[in-house]
């Protein structure tokens, strides 16, 4: 990909990095927190990207470091986390020692922390860094209620600007190739059977607590199940093979105590009508979505 296209896209930031270092400035003067960069990634690669440190960006790029970065994969490959940039991940074995040398030395952070929003439109990712100590750092990524207020605050402000950037943005397929379809070296999902194993370790294996815990990629075939579509007509639109498509299946049925696939339904119908998943699946439930 050429260098231009990225250019393109972080020019926004380098416009309104007035705008950008505003919004920022409370967690700044609260917090310590000095780095902020939002992205968003579809299923299909495009990935448009918002900084107050577009430098650090650009050299983050030309150094070829994206097609190395954990977070810059298929949607698939991750789940709704916070993640914690500390000594234990910057110094994982596992992540690529260029990109572990930049972030440490050139770019000079001293830790952050990323928090990841996954559906069917893609991924989308705040990352938090700084660059200095600080026992208030913690107090914001630990308060719910901070985090979240400043998550929708962000949204708010940043709304014309994340919309200017989509327009602007750039194909991780054609940066990366096949490599945007693997699986990082550094996962940052747990897998469902380490789940269950853990489940039922502490005796929930078979309670609501399985049950309930249906991650955003087995709600979205839940719902194209719902509509009707077959496992082949499900992953060409989620953009996933059928046979990974059929393995969501199974882990849903599992959760769900379903021996046959027909079974979600009535299944899913008692669930929303406790009033879990109405959002995403009410409006398949008649009057459970008045």
């Amino acid at each position: 990909m050429m260098m231009k296209d990225w250019d393109s896209l972080l020019e926004i930031s380098s416009q309104k990095e007035e705008k950008i270092q505003k919004i920022l400035k409370p967690l700044k003067d609260y917090f310590d927190i000095d780095a902020l960069g939002y992205f968003k990634t579809s299923p299909k690669g495009q990935f448009s990207y918002l900084t107050n440190r577009p430098e650090t960006m650009r050299e983050y790029i030309k150094n070829g470091l994206v097609a190395k970065d954990p977070f810059y994969r298929h949607p698939n490959f991750y789940q709704n986390q916070l993640i914690v940039l500390d000594s234990t991940l910057l110094h994982h074995e596992a992540l690529d020692g260029e990109v572990r040398d930049f972030i440490s030395h050139e770019a000079g952070y001293r830790g952050g922390l990323f928090y990841l929003n996954v559906s069917s439109s893609g991924v989308e990712g705040y990352e938090f860094g700084y660059h200095a100590d600080s026992a208030r750092i913690y107090q914001f990524f630990q308060d719910k209620i901070l985090f979240e207020a400043f998550l929708s605050f962000f949204k708010k402000e940043m709304q014309d600007l994340i919309h200017l950037a989509e327009r602007s943005s750039v194909s991780l397929m054609e940066e990366m190739g096949e490599l945007f379809l693997r699986p990082p070296t550094v996962m940052t999902t747990l897998e469902e059977n380490h789940k269950r194993e853990f489940l039922k370790a502490i005796g929930l294996a078979n309670t609501e607590f399985m049950t309930l815990h249906l991650t955003p990629r087995e709600l979205d075939c839940i719902a194209l199940y719902l509509q009707r579509k077959t496992a082949p007509e499900t992953g060409k639109i989620l953009h996933l093979s059928t046979r990974t498509v059929e393995n969501h299946f199974e882990n849903i049925k599992q959760k769900l105590n379903c021996h046959h696939k027909s079974e979600i339904y009535e299944k899913m119908k008692q669930i929303v009508a406790q009033g879990y998943y109405l959002p995403q699946l009410g409006r398949f439930f008649g009057s459970l979505n008045s």
